[in-house]
């Protein structure tokens, strides 16, 4: 079953550390930032001048929870830019005394229409799992 809320907390944590970083596997920066109310993401070569960047209020950026078998925890956060849609996603990876271990990446969507995007190559650095304030009024959606 998939969650979607709004992210409409005061931020809570560090603004100067990232939500989200990592490196793709073309070799370029994906990484979600609090800047104040706002969540911004960029992605690039050389984010002190990004290729893409998405700066939204945080009432704007939906946040989706997954709970697969495995047991893996998926949290997404999806910037919209005019039809098209990036959900930075992070896979938390939980198997017990045996395999822990974060994914991440962003997929882009036209529409409703998966395009793929780039997928982090290792090293993923992530805050999503633990933001909060996300309202217990969350309702179910169709994945």
């Amino acid at each position: 079953m998939v969650w979607a809320a709004l992210v409409t907390a005061t931020p809570v944590l560090a603004a100067d550390e990232p939500l989200f970083y990592c490196m793709t596997d073309d070799d370029k920066a994906l990484r979600v930032l609090e800047d104040g109310n706002e969540l911004v993401y960029q992605f690039g070569a050389d984010l002190t001048a990004p290729e893409m960047e998405l700066r939204r209020p945080r009432s704007e950026v939906i946040v989706r929870n997954v709970l697969k078998p495995g047991p893996i925890m998926t949290r997404s956060l999806s910037f919209t830019n005019g039809i098209y849609r990036y959900a930075v996603e992070v896979h938390a990876v939980r198997i017990p005394l045996k395999y822990d271990h974060d994914e991440g990446g962003v997929e882009v969507y036209h529409g409703t229409t998966g395009l793929g995007g780039p997928h982090c190559a290792g090293g993923v650095q992530q805050r999503i799992l633990y933001i909060q304030g996300l309202p217990p009024e969350a309702v179910p959606v169709a994945d």
